[in-house]
């Protein structure tokens, strides 16, 4: 029965115009558009950080690739997630304070900037950027930040990233689904033969695009009916190969690849698959007091109960205490609004602070027995509760932030952007917060014959002076990729610290094994879902890493897909391996450390 006289009469309109001129929406819901079908060599789920560098590569060796974004954006870490200040293997643990002083401070005229030469004593360093080198060369609106070399805008970095994306989507190589999330998966015979994808389409009925915050409209996104906001098709990809650059790995769950989640691997530790290290939300402030309505806005978010508490003193740890202002006088130590400025005209910090914004309350990821109905009609596997209660973490922090007498010093103050159209908005959201929040931890394939990356592979004991002994690590004949970090743990929900040797991440590979699935011969991985403990992912999580698995995965792809073989014969055949390595090398990657080569010392 039509209930209403507006529908009556939109159903008299169609049925008049039944010859196609009209598609009948009922209660509100726009028609489905016509579906896409669309068969590629590649398919990669996720323009991830990873899932960027596997597309640009494979399509550079040739493939024709099929790459699709949960957002408008493409960049993970770098962009949609807002973590746009390159985390770079210049960490010393162990070394003295003199060590760190001389290696780590330089001083000009704003004042002290740590960061521009802090590689000085690390001839190696840069070996892990290689092949991220032509996208950092590239920027335009770096800002003096003290945590890394490389700070820019989110925007900046999501630009660039498409600007080299573009001249393969000219050449018919790389065809890009912007706003497509997974659905569904279909295996045959231990193989992904397509995957069905929602993508949405702005219906401007609704709130803009990201004016709202995601726990709001997410389940939207994973919706196949149209909404108010969205439209919505059914877009199918078939492949000969598949890659998972999805932040939370939902190709691993769709196919039924082997996983594993949380503390499952801690040797000193009980089995938890909800013990997941804390994610963030990065939240975008710019100088000045809040405004009655925008401190309205701060007032609404309620920190969820049990975190710890806010802190910018870093006193906690028996470290000198940080400023707030880099012209403060009255406190020695490092700002903190400098920490991750983004852009000093006009000034923007991007704040990813712990304790701070950090949020720890509960696991964002479903354990795979948990998911009950989600296995049948996908909603991308996370808890909405927890990506709500980490939007409000990140807004509270906002608020005390502007309660701090160092904060409020000569009546400053700091103001999450909330203008989605503000020419200071660098971030493309209305809520003051990423697109999408920074995922540290995430379900981890189990690699080719049960393979993971252990503890012991990643980590190593340091000499006095802070350099490392030969062998500090595991060489495997099979990697396709470098990376170099300590490692840095955070929280798991409830507080529980994890437990791992007390010895540090230096430099590692990245075993080709790591990238392929176990048990799905066509499924490989290209970010922070590669076969490693949890233990290892502390070290492999951040930018360089991603990139170069990714940059891994998209040459393993192209050699696979040249010699007419999958994932599992790649690794059957050590002269693909060696094709795999080469091509990286020459395109401009490595596959180890030069360090490596040098001559044992005397």
């Amino acid at each position: 029965m039509i209930r209403s006289w507006k529908n009556l009469a939109g159903a008299a309109l169609c049925g008049a115009l039944a010859a196609g001129l009209c598609a009948c929406a009922t209660l509100g819901r726009p028609a489905p558009r016509p579906p896409i079908e669309r068969d590629c060599d590649l398919v990669i789920a996720e323009a991830s950080l990873g899932g960027v560098a596997a597309a640009l590569q494979a399509a550079r060796l040739g493939v024709k690739t099929c790459l699709t974004s949960m957002t408008d954006w493409v960049g993970g870490q770098l962009a949609v997630q807002a973590v746009s200040a390159i985390d770079e293997p210049y960490q010393f643990p162990k070394a003295d304070k003199e060590f760190l002083a001389r290696s780590h401070a330089v001083k000009d005229g704003r004042g002290w900037v740590v960061g521009r030469d802090r590689y000085s004593d690390n001839p190696h360093a840069d070996e892990a950027d290689r092949s991220l080198q032509p996208f950092i060369d590239s920027l335009q609106s770096e800002a003096g930040c003290w945590v890394s070399r490389h700070c820019f805008r989110p925007s900046e970095g999501d630009r660039r990233l498409k600007e080299m994306l573009q001249p393969f989507i000219d050449k018919g190589l790389l065809t890009v689904y912007y706003e497509t999330v997974p659905k569904r998966v279909k295996v045959e015979g231990g193989r992904i033969v397509s995957a069905d994808f929602i993508q949405r389409s702005y219906t401007r009925r609704g709130p803009e695009p990201y004016a709202r915050r995601l726990s709001r409209e997410i389940l939207d996104w994973y919706d196949e009916k149209g909404s108010r906001e969205y439209s919505k098709r059914r877009v199918r990809l078939t492949g000969k190969l598949f890659i998972d650059a999805t932040e939370t790995g939902e190709l691993i769950v769709l196919s039924g690849a082997k996983s594993r989640l949380g503390s499952v691997d801690d040797p000193a530790g009980p089995a938890d698959a909800e013990c997941v290290m804390g994610f963030v939300y990065p939240i975008a402030l710019r100088p000045g007091r809040p405004s009655a309505p925008e401190m309205s806005r701060l007032a609404a978010a309620r920190d969820p109960a049990g975190l710890e508490p806010f802190d910018i003193t870093d006193a906690g740890r028996g470290a000198e205490k940080f400023k707030f202002w880099k012209d403060d006088p009255r406190s020695k130590g490092l700002s903190v609004y400098d920490y991750r400025i983004i852009s000093e005209e006009p000034s923007v910090t991007m704040m990813n602070w712990n304790p701070g914004n950090d949020y720890s309350g509960r696991n964002l990821i479903i354990p795979a027995d948990l998911l009950g109905e989600q296995l049948q009609d996908w909603k991308g596997g996370i808890r909405v509760e927890a990506l709500a209660q980490a939007e409000d973490r990140a807004l509270a922090f906002a608020r005390w932030l502007n309660e701090q007498p160092e904060v409020k010093w000569l009546g400053r103050g700091v103001t999450p952007i909330f203008d989605l159209h503000a020419p200071d908005n660098f971030f493309g959201t209305g809520t003051g917060l990423s697109k999408f929040p920074y995922i540290r931890e995430t379900r981890r394939m189990e690699g080719y014959r049960g393979f993971y990356v252990r503890p012991e592979d990643v980590t190593t004991d340091q000499d006095a002076l802070g350099t490392f002994p030969d062998g500090q690590y595991s060489n495997f004949y099979d990697s396709v990729g470098i990376g170099s970090y300590p490692l840095d743990i955070r929280r798991c929900p409830g507080g529980r610290s994890l437990s791992y040797p007390k010895r540090y991440g230096n430099h590692y590979q990245i075993p080709l094994r790591a990238l392929i699935s176990s048990n799905v011969a066509n499924l490989m991985s290209a970010n922070k879902t590669l076969a490693v403990s949890q233990i290892a992912n502390a070290a492999y999580r951040l930018q360089p890493t991603e990139w170069n698995a990714g940059f891994g995965a998209g040459t393993a792809a192209a050699v696979a897909l040249r010699h007419g073989v999958d994932a599992h014969g790649l690794m059957e055949d050590d002269a693909l391996i060696r094709e795999v390595q080469t091509r990286v090398v020459d395109a401009g990657g490595r596959v180890m450390w030069f360090s490596d080569a040098l001559p044992p010392r005397p």
